[in-house]
């Protein structure tokens, strides 16, 4: 039996306290969370920095057009246009969705359009701060679904 003194110096650890939250939950919220804090990084100075390139990298447009599909429920394709992905992704409403969204909710297309994205970043900062929420939301939905497997 440990004494008082050796338990107040480490130990003896005594009873374990159980975690109200399981591992999974955890995981997921961190991703989350991680996710929400890059997208609060985008400003829309950022996005008026991308609004005014005349043709962007391709990878900056797929990563782009990859969060559309994520907020979009996997409705945007590959044939959508520089004109298009900027004129969805050029307002606080977009800003907000992406810290907003909750990728418990991510649809099959939308999840196979991230998987599809490489793991480079753009080399646009406001760009680059999308495709890493991309790949946080990504992670947090795939934690998810191995759970519910």
């Amino acid at each position: 039996m440990a004494s008082l003194g050796s338990r107040a110096r480490g130990s003896d650890p005594g009873p374990s306290t159980p975690s109200i939250f399981s591992p999974v939950v955890v995981q997921v919220a961190a991703h989350t969370s991680r996710g929400h804090e890059a997208a609060g990084s985008v400003m829309r100075a950022d996005l008026t920095e991308l609004r005014m390139l005349k043709a962007p990298p391709q990878q900056t447009l797929d990563t782009l057009r990859t969060a559309l599909a994520l907020l979009n429920g996997g409705g945007v394709s590959d044939a959508m246009d520089w004109a298009e992905v900027r004129k969805e992704c050029g307002d606080q409403k977009f800003l907000n969705r992406l810290k907003e969204y909750d990728p418990t909710t991510m649809a099959p297309d939308a999840q196979t359009a991230a998987v599809s994205l490489p793991d480079e970043r753009p080399a646009q900062p406001a760009a680059a701060k999308v495709h890493t929420w991309i790949k946080c939301m990504l992670a947090a939905n795939l934690r998810v679904r191995r759970t519910e497997n």
